[in-house]
């Protein structure tokens, strides 16, 4: 008997919650489809979008992190070495 009204709160439980999420789905699909960007049932961009992408850029780019002075990389004054006991 004890098992079977624990599982009784528990669907109980599951119910109400199911519910709830259904009442804030409802409510999401109002605000998605009062967007700008959805149209005709899916997202579209507002503007045009290009990748571009070229090898010389991306070697300039690693170039510059790995292989230039970051400012703050290198601390003012030495770190101190406490030995290991």
């Amino acid at each position: 008997m004890f098992f079977i009204k624990k599982f009784l709160i528990i669907i109980w439980i599951f119910l109400i919650m199911a519910g709830c999420t259904a009442a804030q789905n409802l409510d999401n699909m109002e605000r998605i489809e009062n967007s700008p960007q959805y149209k005709d049932g899916k997202f579209v961009n507002v503007k045009e979008f290009h990748f571009k992408f070229s090898i010389t850029e991306a070697y300039k780019g690693l170039k510059g992190i790995y292989f230039t002075e970051q400012p703050g990389s290198i601390p003012k004054s030495s770190l101190p070495i406490k030995p290991l006991t």
